[in-house]
């Protein structure tokens, strides 16, 4: 069946569509968003978590695209909580949410109880590193070395590393041989995928200060090496990247967003790890942070999707599989949420992606449920 499509390429008919209940009440200063099935029922649930004064809020999934914070309500996880991530550690089949804070190596691991409640896992905290001076804005949970089991990896920005602890599948970690690997100067994130094509799992940061892209290769035993090619330049402080495939080449490429630029890169890679640096860059309504890469019309082609800060709006640009993204995006309003951080997951479950957002200024969250088309055969 043909989809008729958009001038800017997306299907006719695709849209994203708040809730009748958004904005929802969230956490001040959101800095990060993940989405699971913290209570059980089959549905994916969300987590926001608020940098000042460091605080975690679960939104309940009561189906429908309805939303509710679990009975525990609003908890503490420490001053200057910046990264969150979720994944089950253990293997039990329930998922653990991790959180890092911006100024210490402790990485504080929750598990959930069946009504959504959390509580310090056994163990928690863990640490990242021991000596050296601390600071963090992401952390990551991915199998590093292709033993079924989550890794950590996580930049440390003041100490121009990223670090690799290797998961023991019981909630325990030990790093990496060779951790911690070197970084540029002023590793602001990381994001883990496979770059060069061989199933194993790699890892890229963007370095702030020195305006560039490092990139680490792994050999899926846990052991990393640089990746080949030239240096690749930044256009400003870079601070996220994005991964997936864009352009539908089957190779990974990332998308970068720098401080205080309404405009986001694309760094198209050759399936080597390497990468180059797209002519033209994705223009958007504001600042951004936080984009993600993901199918979000269902065309079969990874979409670019990103929150504007100051428009209170998520822009979309869709994949295209001949010739560059599309540079004008499609906007699709967050009522009542200044969106600094997202994540696209199928929240109700009807194989369509969809978008959760929260604020920075506006202690809000925004949920976003795509509608449209239907799925090509």
């Amino acid at each position: 069946m043909a989809i008729a499509c958009r001038s800017d390429g997306s299907p006719e008919g695709w849209r994203l569509v708040p809730t009748d209940a958004s904005p929802l009440p969230g956490v001040r200063r959101a800095n990060a968003i993940g989405t699971g099935d913290f209570d059980r029922d089959g549905r994916l649930d969300v987590a926001v978590l608020g940098g000042d004064p460091g605080e975690l809020l679960v939104l309940l999934n009561r189906g429908l695209g309805r939303f509710e914070p679990s009975a525990q309500g609003v908890i503490a996880v420490g001053r200057d909580a910046s990264g969150l991530a979720v994944g089950d550690l253990d293997g039990d089949g329930v998922p653990e949410i991790v959180v890092c804070r911006h100024d210490d190596f402790e990485i504080v691991v929750l598990r959930a109880g069946s009504d959504g409640s959390l509580a310090p896992a056994p163990g928690s905290p863990r640490v990242s590193l021991r000596e050296g001076t601390p600071h963090s804005h992401n952390i990551v949970l991915a199998d590093m070395n292709r033993d079924g089991r989550l890794d950590v990896v996580q930049a440390q920005s003041d100490m121009n590393v990223v670090v690799v602890l290797l998961g023991d599948g019981a909630g325990g970690f030990d790093a990496a041989p060779g951790s911690p690997f070197a970084a540029g100067r002023h590793p602001y994130t990381v994001v883990v995928a496979d770059f060069d094509s061989d199933g194993a799992a790699d890892f890229a940061s963007p370095n702030a200060d020195g305006q560039d892209l490092t990139a680490w290769l792994g050999d899926g035993i846990g052991g990393f090496s640089p990746a080949p090619g030239p240096l690749v330049r930044l256009p400003g402080r870079g601070l996220g990247l994005a991964a997936g495939d864009v352009n539908a080449d089957g190779h990974t490429d990332l998308v970068v967003n720098c401080d205080d630029r309404d405009e986001i890169d694309v760094l198209v890679g050759d399936g080597t790890g390497s990468f180059r640096r797209a002519a033209g860059a994705l223009a958007a309504s504001g600042r951004i942070y936080g984009q993600r890469i993901a199918d979000l019309d269902r065309d079969g082609i990874a979409d670019v999707i990103a929150p504007c800060i100051d428009a209170r709006a998520v822009a979309m640009w869709p994949g295209r599989r001949e010739g560059p993204i599309g540079s004008s995006p499609r906007s699709f309003a967050t009522p009542g949420t200044d969106s600094q951080v997202m994540a696209v997951a199928d929240l109700d479950g009807d194989g369509i992606l969809d978008v959760v957002t929260a604020g920075w200024d506006l202690a809000t969250v925004s949920i976003l449920l795509g509608r449209g088309p239907e799925a090509p055969r």
